[in-house]
């Protein structure tokens, strides 16, 4: 299938963003102000949430493949959140014991981390794999064997050869291989 055009994965990166944000950031205000949790366990809750719900949104609107290439774009997107977590989790807890800054630390490693994950996302986490060789080798080796005459019968043969595409083994004075001699 196609990749989705630019445009609308823009559009739809910008939408699920700004809506990843909000349940980050209220999320991680409202366990940290409201409900007394720690900075770290707060920030931790809030960016498992937006994880999930990016993932899922993003998904559908990066990716053109349905349901297929679900574990590759998942392990592709889980390293991904790994970098992320890491990176927002030092900004923060730093911004936090420096001074009481750590919503504009959030903020400023979510903009940060727009910027590369937009590009990451389109090129690398929800792209199509590309074949191996190993495959490209497979497949012209059975195009190959399909087209060898010895696999169809003799050249002048043309029962032989329709019995051969047909299930048969194709040989004519030969026994068929795949047989066992039944005299």
């Amino acid at each position: 299938m196609p990749k989705p055009r630019l445009p609308r994965q823009l559009f739809w990166y910008v939408v699920v963003g700004g809506l990843t944000v909000v349940v980050d950031i209220g999320l991680l205000a409202v366990l940290h102000e409201s409900y007394g949790v720690s900075l770290g366990i707060a920030t931790t809750v809030a960016f498992c949430t937006a994880v999930t719900v990016n993932f899922l949104l993003n998904r559908t609107a990066m990716s053109s493949r349905g349901s297929q290439g679900l574990m590759q774009h998942a392990l592709r997107y889980g390293s991904l959140v790994v970098a992320n977590y890491v990176i927002t989790l030092a900004v923060v807890t730093t911004a936090g014991h420096v001074g009481d800054r750590y919503l504009v630390a959030k903020v400023a490693v979510v903009a940060g981390s727009t910027l590369w994950n937009f590009l990451l996302y389109r090129h690398w986490v929800f792209n199509p794999p590309r074949p191996t060789s190993s495959t490209q080798d497979q497949v012209l080796l059975a195009v190959h064997a399909y087209n060898d005459e010895e696999s169809v019968g003799s050249p002048g043969d043309r029962d032989s050869r329709r019995e051969g595409l047909l299930g048969g083994s194709g040989a004519t004075d030969k026994q068929d291989p795949g047989r066992a001699r039944q005299d």
